[in-house]
């Protein structure tokens, strides 16, 4: 055959395998974000609810105070609109009251998703809860395309496409990653950070270091625990690439180190104020102690089996950190180190809510990719009856975990009860104020049914804050608590029981004026 022919099948061959590589590519994102995007409509009750709902909270706020400088606003619809209620014809007191909820909430982070969100709305003409899911999805995914590009030129295209299975299929991935809340944008941002700065020590360009720089910068704005793998991500890539001698001589490492400090730092340090001061105080140095148990090591494992990842992935993941080469292990260890520190700075959450684990995923994702390569080429050297056995496995165990998400998205209907929230809203007095026991701080209440109540401390809260009810002090306690109150509203009547004294002071003194099952309300004025 002459030498042009083969140069042509040649050619033609690597075209028919890029085009396969880039077409699986494009097949897993869609296949992740679809996946995203089942049951897009129930109500943001399944994954943190208080989260969610703040955040939803926020974003009507953001819309009502849209509307209300339209002087030809042509409606507004109910905060449950999603589940069947009628809208409401746009009332400029109710949009007031909205922009008030919003503004009565503290600040953890720059408010990006809701804003956005509440953009989304006015753009739309309406409120609608499921466009918060789709630029969460949206975030996640893009952040898997960063991963991808990063495993593929630490490993190969097999590592890559491992890496991106695993980011985007994984059960807590899946269900977190839909969240109307900042967790799935910080973790896309950290990824595009990491990929960033392993192209920067590959090429040593401004280019490179500034995107670095940027993309540092704004996972950290988007939330504060990013700090840590991101701060870990640029100290390995420096010390790989240029050394602690050289590093400090490099104008490039000066320029991202301050372009990633600056935009974090004229958020949280210039605007500190109405910042939600005393965060690190609270959960990091009143659970410090913690740190000094071997439980809480035993306990933060046993939770991500439990709740964030299979154990053995966990461990295979750390095992394939070992294998990357000099540049791809900086990356692996800022981000291994990274999420360590997150649970060693904020130990009381890294053990009770499953999202501060989130930046874990794209650690193991990453670490997983160095085992694909010696893998495949083990797989290829056996029988082609083996072979189809394996990627006939393979294919199970992405559709397995895609399978236990959908399960988890479309295991519970919401939409009951947000109707239930606003029919409960609706039975509630107008004619004075209500302090309560009930679900989510509040935020249920508040969001579907209009109603702001003040809390009465759970017996959660009390263990959380070290507050102790003293028996013989309660009298005076319940008076001080309840002064100016003229209801006492209960939507977890399970702790009422856990609270004895409470039950016996609000049953022997107060009139209880509906017992419909689902709560009790007591009349204070008496």
């Amino acid at each position: 055959m002459p030498p042009s022919r083969l140069t042509q099948i040649f050619h033609l061959n690597a075209r028919l395998r890029s085009w396969a590589a880039n077409s699986l590519l494009v097949l897993l994102m869609l296949a992740g974000f679809g996946l995203r995007l089942i049951d897009l409509t129930d109500q943001p009750l399944d994954f943190h609810p208080a989260r969610q709902l703040r955040a939803a909270i926020i974003a009507r706020g953001m819309y009502a105070q849209m509307l209300s400088a339209q002087p030809d606003a042509p409606h507004w619809l109910a905060s449950a609109e999603t589940a069947g209620l009628s809208p409401l014809n746009y009332d400029p007191l109710q949009a007031q009251a909205a922009v008030e909820m919003w503004q009565g909430m503290a600040i953890y982070e720059p408010q990006i998703l809701e804003r956005l969100a509440a953009l989304t709305y006015w753009l739309l003409g309406a409120e609608l809860l499921w466009v918060a899911r789709i630029y969460s999805a949206l975030f996640w995914v893009l952040g898997g395309l960063a991963l991808f590009m990063l495993a593929r030129r630490a490993t190969s295209y097999a590592g890559g496409a491992l890496a991106l299975t695993f980011y985007l299929f994984v059960p807590l991935g899946v269900i977190a990653s839909r969240a109307f809340q900042p967790d799935p944008l910080m973790v896309a941002l950290v990824l595009w950070a990491a990929y960033a700065a392993y192209r920067w020590s590959e090429t040593r360009t401004w280019r490179w270091a500034l995107l670095t720089g940027l993309f540092s910068g704004l996972a950290v704005l988007v939330k504060a625990p990013a700090f840590f793998q991101i701060g870990w991500l640029l100290i390995f890539t420096v010390l790989s690439g240029w050394g602690i001698k050289q590093a400090v001589r490099q104008p490039q490492v000066w320029a991202a180190g301050v372009l990633a400090a600056l935009i974090p730092a004229a958020y949280y340090l210039l605007l500190k104020e109405d910042r939600s001061d005393g965060y690190l105080e609270f959960w990091s140095a009143s659970f410090s102690a913690m740190l000094l148990e071997p439980g809480f090591y035993i306990r933060w494992l046993v939770f991500v089996q439990q709740n964030v990842v299979e154990i053995s992935l966990f461990f295979a993941g750390l095992a394939g950190s070992l294998l990357f080469e000099r540049r791809g292990k900086a990356i692996a260890l800022g981000l291994w180190i990274g999420y360590a520190c997150i649970g060693l700075t904020l130990p009381y959450l890294i053990t009770t809510h499953d999202y501060y684990s989130l930046p874990l995923l794209p650690a193991i994702a990453f670490s997983l990719a160095p085992l694909a390569p010696p893998l495949i080429q083990v797989v290829h050297r056996q029988a082609k009856i083996w072979q189809a056995a394996f990627y006939a496995v393979l294919v199970l165990a992405v559709l397995y975990p895609a399978w236990i998400a959908r399960s988890a998205l479309v295991g519970q209907d919401y939409r009951q009860e947000a109707l239930g929230w606003q029919a409960l809203a609706q039975e509630l007095p107008t004619d004075g104020r209500i302090i309560a026991i009930t679900h989510d701080y509040g935020h249920r209440l508040r969001y579907y049914g209009w109603v702001s109540v003040s809390l009465w401390p759970t017996t959660a809260d009390q263990a959380l804050t070290g507050e102790q009810f003293d028996p013989a002090e309660f009298d005076r306690l319940f008076t001080g608590r309840t002064a100016g109150y003229d209801y006492f509203l209960i939507t977890l009547p399970k702790e009422l029981a856990a609270q004895p004294q409470l039950a016996e002071m609000l049953n022997n003194h107060y009139p209880l004026l509906a017992d419909q099952g689902g709560y009790l309300l007591y009349d204070l004025t008496p």
